[in-house]
């Protein structure tokens, strides 16, 4: 039993290159996603090695897309992202999430 004031929600985060971010965003709209996050990163290590946010050379940096949605529109975003996630390198994250206020 849910707790009162406690939404059931999906929280789904997408991590992709800065330049790429755009197309997440207008994907999320698409899925009916109208709140969300963008928020910077500054480093890590994936399957092609560590990478960093590096302001003095300019390098792109990795962003993070973060949303708190119900589970139909994380469905829909889910199939809208699946033909970019090998392409665009993606890293799409989805679980449960309970939402308080917002």
């Amino acid at each position: 039993m849910e707790k009162p004031g406690f939404l059931p929600c999906r929280r789904v985060e997408v991590l992709v290159d800065g330049p790429l971010m755009p197309r997440i965003v207008a994907a999320a709209e698409a899925a009916g996603i109208r709140h969300h996050m963008v928020l910077p990163t500054l480093g890590g290590l994936g399957g092609h090695g560590r990478w960093r946010r590096d302001e003095v050379t300019g390098t792109t940096a990795k962003q993070l897309f973060v949303a708190l949605v119900p589970p139909a529109a994380a469905e829909a975003l889910e199939a809208a992202l699946a033909p970019w996630i090998e392409s665009y390198d993606l890293m799409v994250v989805e679980s449960d999430a309970r939402m308080i206020g917002g």
